[in-house]
């Protein structure tokens, strides 16, 4: 119990500490003047990665979680991880495999690398693996820490049937111990985010001081929170929250404040929207940041689009995409498909990935400059909409 109080005091005197660099990113005065964001606004250049399509490797919705230097990229489906070669988007092989034997794990989960030891990330049950790259085998286990050990709630169904306060989401932080994300999927569960070691000890959690009423308590709708780390601090951000926390391991302040103004999701009737009054309103999803600029998504009006905060002027920008299909910042490096970064390298790259379906497609839309693309890029017009997905590696301004 003392430990409760002495770390929940520690989070208010911190949680009430100013933003002294707090800043407003005005996202409803930039949407009215919605335009192509060139991706030579920031990036120098672009590397595009073609990962290997066979027999051997035909994933259900594979995902890039993660580059290793130069060497290996790291691919994530619903039941199995792998890794290709960096340089040829060749395949190498699996980590580890899914079962029920000592060396298995249960799922693949969203984890990347350790990026202390290069050690692979997966999941067990109630517990966080790892795989040595080296070895194939596993070197190390974390149980994921139990919330109601410090102040969790457990909500009780009329069937009998419960949830409890828990970890939704976890990230491995540069700063050598795990970012727990807990979803408020009862509407006031008490914790908001939860730093632990690879012992599972907890370093810090942090108090969720925003409740909402439940529309219909058995109905738990998980909501895409958001995570990025940058310059030694964690960047966090609700769902239906206008601001953006930055966090380490000793307090938690308002970092950036998302000006939606009317179209902002309202944090106390989220479980009493309807789909049309959800349309309307401006919801962000964090993308990356880096020296320059914060990298955002906005969901407006049933359409994706991609967003710019320049950190040195103050000023907005919000795309227009060029078309239905294809959302994300307009590539004028080469004039092919747009790109949207989905995180950063140790090294500073930003890394996002785009389907082959979606290549494809540009393909067949854009014929005319398809004929103008250098002869590295004409290759990709013989890929099949079932392909793997090709990676793209931007290289940002100094």
């Amino acid at each position: 119990m003392h430990r409760i109080l002495v770390t929940s005091l520690l989070f208010l005197l911190a949680y009430e500490l100013p933003g002294q660099d707090l800043k407003t990113i005005e996202v409803a005065e930039a949407y009215k003047d919605r335009d192509r964001i060139n991706l030579s606004t920031f990036a120098e250049s672009i590397e595009y990665i073609r990962l290997e399509t066979s027999d051997e490797t035909l994933y259900s919705y594979p995902t890039v979680r993660g580059i290793q230097g130069d060497s290996i990229i790291l691919v994530k489906s619903m039941n199995r991880t792998s890794i290709f070669n960096r340089k040829t988007g060749s395949f190498i092989r699996d980590i580890g495999h899914i079962g029920q034997d000592p060396d298995s794990y249960q799922r693949p989960g969203p984890l990347g690398f350790n990026t202390d030891n290069g050690n692979v990330f997966v999941y067990g049950y109630r517990k966080i693996i790892e795989y040595s790259l080296a070895t194939d085998k596993i070197v190390h286990e974390t149980n994921v820490p139990d919330l109601m050990e410090i102040g969790g709630v457990r909500t009780t169904f009329s069937s009998g049937a419960y949830t409890d306060t828990q970890i939704n989401m976890n990230y491995w932080s540069e700063q050598g111990y795990f970012v727990g994300l807990v979803t408020n999927l009862s509407g006031k569960d008490p914790i908001k985010l939860v730093l632990y070691n690879r012992v599972g000890q907890i370093i810090k959690f942090f108090e969720n001081k925003q409740t909402f009423e439940k529309k219909n308590p058995k109905h738990m709708k998980m909501q895409s929170n958001s995570y990025y780390e940058f310059d030694n601090a964690g960047y966090y951000k609700e769902h239906f929250s206008d601001t953006t926390f930055q966090f380490n391991s000793q307090k938690i302040q308002p970092k950036y404040v998302f000006n939606t103004g009317k179209y902002s999701p309202p944090h106390k009737r989220q479980d009493f929207l309807t789909d049309d009054e959800s349309n309307r309103l401006m919801f962000i999803k964090l993308l990356q940041e880096d020296s320059h600029f914060v990298y955002f998504e906005l969901h407006h009006q049933q359409q994706y689009r991609v967003g710019l905060f320049n950190k040195k002027t103050n000023q907005t920008l919000i795309s227009d995409p060029e078309s239905d299909d294809l959302n994300g910042f307009y590539n004028d490096l080469d004039n092919f498909v747009p790109f949207i970064p989905s995180f950063r390298t140790q090294e500073g790259y930003l890394v996002g990935t785009i389907s082959a379906e979606d290549v494809y497609t540009w393909f067949q839309s854009n014929r005319s400059k398809a004929n103008k693309l250098p002869e590295h890029l004409k290759r990709f017009k013989n890929i099949d909409p079932e392909d793997n997905p090709i990676v793209m590696i931007v290289k940002p301004k100094n």
